[in-house]
């Protein structure tokens, strides 16, 4: 599970980030009393989606790397640095994003980001060089960096914590299908249209998605409750209260060192196979041009 859904997960004493007051803050015994409205099913149904097309737009450039290398003629430290760009961006703007949605309307914040990785995805379809792509790429890991943390502040606002797992676990099985159903897709249509249209093909419909999620998804309310004192350090005593327990730290190590794991076959996989086994994207890709 992505170490974000933690805080999801687990009461909060006071949500705002850096030791500062925060404007919301949610206690364990408010979120029993937060009520399920009708439109909670909404809710979960659209911040799936969301949270779908997420790492359906993630994982379909890896599906198009060896192509786009082949294509621009880059070698393989620069094809490299299109895939690490976007996970640096991805994994350091993650924490302030949060930092934003505890003071900002989530929804709007959500909408803005779909269409902001929708856009800077269908924009490296019409990169002409490495650093377009690279900038295109690094834009895409900002836009998505803001999934998790908004949805999951909705998430725990909307269900108590009773049900709160399930809706989890509903939210992130997303990750899996929409991962599964990238690279599939993206295969079929490099394959018959280039990398260039698939990209811009895959991108160009979470514009869509963004105005249904402006639209449709209702904000939640937050239950507040007493701001902490300035300089006070109430936020940080959750977190070093975790770091000081060693299955914690164990926990973190084996994510990170699995992830590490997982997104190197994910993002190498696709081009490795192409050039040692002469897949048909890579004999497509040529005859195209």
């Amino acid at each position: 599970m992505d170490p974000l859904a933690l805080r999801a997960m687990m009461p909060t004493h006071d949500p705002s980030p850096f030791g500062r007051p925060a404007r919301f803050a949610m206690r364990a015994e408010d979120s029993a009393t937060v009520s399920l409205a009708p439109r909670w099913q909404r809710i979960l149904v659209l911040l799936t989606a969301v949270n779908f097309l997420n790492y359906f737009d993630r994982s379909v450039f890896s599906v198009v790397l060896e192509p786009i290398r082949r294509d621009l003629r880059l070698d393989d430290a620069t094809a490299g640095l299109l895939v690490g760009a976007f996970a640096i961006l991805y994994a350091g703007v993650g924490i302030p994003l949060g930092w934003l949605a505890d003071l900002y309307r989530r929804v709007t914040l959500l909408s803005i980001a779909i269409a902001f990785w929708s856009l800077m995805t269908a924009l490296c379809g019409i990169a002409r060089n490495a650093t377009e792509l690279v900038l295109a790429r690094v834009g895409a890991g900002v836009g998505e960096a803001a999934c998790f943390p908004i949805s999951l502040s909705i998430v725990g606002n909307v269900f108590p914590a009773e049900r709160r797992a399930a809706a989890l676990a509903v939210f992130t099985s997303a990750s899996f299908v929409g991962t599964v159903a990238g690279l599939i897709t993206m295969g079929y249509l490099a394959e018959h249209f280039g990398w260039r249209l698939a990209l811009l093909m895959v991108g160009l419909p979470g514009l869509l998605l963004a105005f249904v999620v402006w639209r449709f998804l209702p904000e939640p309310d937050r239950p507040t409750t007493a701001s902490a004192p300035l300089g006070t350090a109430a936020s940080g005593l959750t977190l070093r209260e975790l770091l000081s327990y060693r299955a914690f730290g164990l926990w973190l190590l084996s994510l990170s060192f699995g992830s590490l794991a997982m997104n190197s076959t994910l993002l190498w996989g696709p081009a490795y196979s192409m050039r040692a086994f002469g897949l048909s994207l890579s004999e497509t890709e040529k005859r195209s041009h």
